[in-house]
């Protein structure tokens, strides 16, 4: 006496494909990665890392030449100008204790001449 209704088409239409099994699709995203770039694009790419490579390559050969100045640069430092410098500065230092040695005994002449002095004033016989 109670008749069973049909089902609607919407739930009919899921139960259909019920017992296969369901991989969904690859996401789109990946289908994007995947794929080749165009010709045009790589062969920039590549054009683009050429001269990289290059001005690469140029950068370190004029890092290399700065390098290479700056050690003989700091080799006659060393080897030329710290010896000279040493020898200036003994050489300043001598010549300064001759000045003040020559200083002293002017000094010490000019205190005798004026005792001579005195003493010739004193005795009277110049």
């Amino acid at each position: 006496h109670h008749r069973a209704r049909p089902r609607p088409l919407r739930y009919q239409s899921l139960e259909r494909d019920y017992d296969r099994s369901y991989a969904p699709p690859p996401p789109p995203e990946d289908d994007y990665y995947r794929r080749e770039p165009p010709p045009l694009f790589l062969g920039e790419l590549q054009s683009q890392n050429s001269d990289l490579q290059r001005e690469l390559g140029n950068l370190k050969k004029e890092l290399e030449l700065t390098n290479q100045k700056l050690g003989s640069s700091m080799h006659s430092i060393k080897t030329f100008w710290s010896p000279e410098l040493k020898k200036e500065r003994a050489l300043r230092k001598e010549e300064s204790a001759k000045y003040s040695l020559i200083n002293d005994q002017l000094k010490l002449l000019n205190q005798e001449n004026q005792v001579s002095a005195s003493i010739i004033l004193i005795d009277g016989t110049i």
